[in-house]
């Protein structure tokens, strides 16, 4: 008996060194490998092409330079990357992209579902890379390398996700991006940055059609009523208001959110009721306002305030005929006869909508003033 036992054992021994060694052929050296972490693509002077920038590490100890950055121009990002293969010592590796990189005249005028093909057919693409709108020349942020900050893919990262948790801009990976290609209830949005006084600023989002295609951007308290009406909040979200003449500001954190939305169909007309009931604390206050004594006040002025900017914001939304919201998911769900008259063209139906936002604010804390 135990000889058969020490028999079968030797026996997988074996068998697990004939799978190792034939795995070897796998195996991918550092030193020959070109890891992809941001990838930039942006508009050519030459008519009908694009020009792609990529960094990589470089895992050398003889570099001085521990980042590369490969440039070039091609028709397609599938032509592009077998131009960068022929630049790069490696072979580049998509599977560790952490930002996507757009320009944005190059969003102004090409349909980006269209030219991001690759990065969806070939499964070694890493989709949990954040895409980025950039408001300027993609190079400059390519070739930013600060002595005191870290390398570009973590501090591109870094940022994006920072501004994205203070609720001052979407936050859109590759594979959200990819679905809402084929959501119909909803248009894109993606963080826009941009390369100012030797600093990247996250300026907030920019706002696309159902082709990927630019329409206009959106502040950081514009991308914080996006994110409230898509109910893709990370508490607390901080608002500034200006209350008083000239720039006396009340300033507040949200630390609570109750969102209601319902939908109807009346006249022919889609109506959303949309009720916020917002608890807040009091982060600033340079006007004259008493806190304790003008608290009813106070939260009328909030109110009134935030579904200003809400009306306005839907309103260009409308008029631009896009529809960031996510409400047309709604009117799938609860008026579906209706959906399907009109689901291929939902953001000309969304222009024709009636949206009423009602906000009720109640001050939980004012802060430590004494």
């Amino acid at each position: 008996m135990k000889h058969s036992y020490k028999k079968f054992l030797k026996s997988c021994m074996v068998f697990l060194l004939i799978f190792l060694v034939g795995c070897r052929s796998d195996q991918l050296s550092l030193e020959r490998t070109s890891i992809a972490l941001v990838v930039g693509i942006d508009q050519s002077q030459e008519e009908g092409d694009m020009t792609i920038y990529q960094t990589n590490p470089v895992f050398s100890r003889e570099a001085t330079d521990t980042v590369s950055t490969l440039q070039t121009t091609a028709h397609s990002l599938r032509q592009a990357r077998d131009n960068l293969d022929s630049q790069s010592a490696g072979t580049i590796v998509g599977g560790k992209l952490q930002v996507l990189l757009l320009g944005k005249e190059l969003m102004k005028e090409q349909a980006m579902f269209e030219e991001l093909d690759v990065f969806y057919r070939d499964p070694k693409n890493s989709p949990n890379a954040r895409v980025a709108m950039v408001d300027g020349p993609i190079r400059e942020i390519m070739e930013f390398k600060p002595e005191d900050k870290p390398r570009l893919a973590v501090y591109l990262s870094d940022l994006i996700d920072t501004t994205h948790l203070r609720e001052n801009a979407v936050l859109t990976t590759l594979q959200e991006f990819h679905y809402a290609n084929f959501e119909k209830g909803i248009t894109p949005a993606v963080t826009e940055i941009l390369f100012k006084g030797e600093e990247i600023q996250v300026k907030g989002s920019a706002l696309l059609d159902e082709n990927g295609k630019y329409v206009f951007s959106a502040g950081h308290l514009e991308s914080s009523i996006i994110q409230m009406l898509r109910k893709d909040v990370q508490e607390p979200i901080p608002i500034s208001l200006v209350v008083e003449k000239p720039n006396k500001v009340l300033s507040v954190g949200v630390t609570r959110i109750k969102r209601n939305i319902d939908v109807s169909y009346k006249d022919d007309q889609l109506v959303f009721d949309i009720d916020f009931k917002l608890k807040v604390s009091i982060t600033e206050n340079t006007s004259s306002l008493d806190l304790i004594k003008d608290s009813s006040r106070i939260e009328s002025i909030i109110s009134k305030k935030i579904e200003k900017k809400a009306d306005k914001l839907i309103k260009k939304v409308q008029d631009e005929k896009i529809e960031p919201f996510g409400l047309g998911v709604y009117v799938r769900a609860y008026e579906y006869d209706k959906w399907k008259t009109f689901e291929d063209d939902w953001p000309e139906e969304f222009s024709k909508a009636k949206v009423n936002v009602k906000t009720s604010v109640s001050i939980i804390e004012h802060g430590v003033i004494q």
